[in-house]
């Protein structure tokens, strides 16, 4: 056997016959019960040994992620109509008194990037929550 590559060493394997051992080369051999091996283990098949919850846990595992979608764009709304809201009632008071509009301007112009930062920092915070902290290892 001179020419005894992958295809013909599979090949021999499935029709059970070796070829003999003076006939092969010391890496031929080596080949020969790598194959084997793997012949071997690819028989016995694969060993599943799922927990007897497991299905339990893949539902939970799903339905925590739709509760937390509905929970998220419940958020994402109330966001909206708290900013809305905001927006109209300064319009509102900003065309009947511009005395009480700037006396607001003149309290919150020296913090304004104060507060600007602690809006983002909020934001980060509760972005990092989500992101690192809350989601289990694995499913990601």
């Amino acid at each position: 056997m001179k020419e005894l590559n992958d295809e013909n060493i599979q090949k021999l394997l499935e029709q059970g016959r070796l070829p003999k051992v003076d006939e092969t080369t010391a890496d031929q051999k080596e080949d020969l019960k790598v194959y084997q091996f793997l012949f071997n283990k690819l028989k016995q098949g694969p060993e599943v040994n799922l927990p007897k919850n497991f299905a339990a846990k893949v539902a939970a595992n799903l339905a925590t992620k739709k509760q937390s979608s509905d929970a998220r764009q419940f958020y994402l709304l109330i966001t909206f109509v708290l900013i809305s809201f905001a927006a109209i009632a300064w319009y509102v008071v900003h065309q009947f008194s511009h005395e009480v509009v700037g006396r607001v301007n003149v309290i919150i112009s020296p913090y304004k990037w104060i507060l600007l930062f602690v809006g983002v920092i909020l934001l980060a915070i509760q972005w990092a929550d989500q992101k690192l902290v809350r989601t289990p290892r694995g499913m990601a």
